[in-house]
């Protein structure tokens, strides 16, 4: 069961909107917002994923919370 995560659902819609709109221009933009913001959840070390994930867990983890429009299921 999904749960939202009231401290972190604006820095993540911010973070969304910032990339559809063209403020960030790339995930790596995305990232360093996320990781500058206190509300949002990272590791120890201040990163987002796990210390010996590869850098594109931020991103899945994004895609796995928030299905791009294209990837939603038909039936859903």
């Amino acid at each position: 069961m999904l749960f939202i995560d009231e401290a972190a659902a604006p820095v993540i819609r911010e973070a969304m909107k910032g990339f559809a709109s063209g403020r960030f221009h790339t995930k790596t933009e995305v990232q360093y917002f996320l990781e500058s913001c206190p509300e949002f959840p990272k590791h120890t070390s201040g990163k987002l994923g796990f210390p010996s994930a590869p850098p594109e867990t931020p991103t899945s983890s994004l895609r796995q919370a928030l299905p791009l429009p294209n990837q939603v299921p038909k039936n859903a």
